[in-house]
């Protein structure tokens, strides 16, 4: 008796619906109907999140997942469509981008110029230096909002 699912049936209907001409005016209007905020939702279960997330790490899940992941999983597809996607990406993001340097860059120069201004002759000095500078960028990670 042949199995009642064939997962290679099943994953070519999927991708021959997901890539006909109208999946992509589908995907629109289920988006547009939408009376729900999904990320109001999943903020509403934050604890529950954060508990499966707790649980996944601790246990040594998460790690024994990415292990088992080779490294052409990841490499492949990056090379196949990374190029194409990082350059439109950043296109239709300049304006974002710029927002964030304009607003960032005098926070980084202010870090930079005090990290600069310590001595760093001794190993102690360079260290306090590096820790500095370190503390700093921290404290400074998402002020820029």
């Amino acid at each position: 008796m042949s199995p009642r699912i064939d997962p290679t049936r099943i994953a070519n209907k999927q991708i021959t619906r997901a890539t006909s001409a109208e999946a992509a005016q589908f995907y629109k209007e289920a988006m547009e109907a939408l009376d729900v905020n999904p990320a109001a939702l999943a903020a509403a279960k934050d604890k529950k999140a954060l508990a499966a997330l707790q649980e996944v790490f601790g246990s040594g899940t998460w790690a024994k997942i990415m292990r088992a992941i080779p490294k052409e999983a990841i490499t492949g597809p990056a090379i196949a469509f990374g190029g194409a996607n990082l350059t439109a990406g950043v296109s239709n993001r300049q304006a974002k981008i710029t927002a964030f340097w304009a607003k960032w860059a005098p926070k980084l120069d202010g870090i930079v110029a005090a990290v600069n201004a310590m001595p760093d002759t001794t190993v102690a000095e360079k260290e306090a230096k590096m820790l500095a500078n370190k503390r700093k960028l921290a404290e400074a990670k998402g002020t820029w909002r």
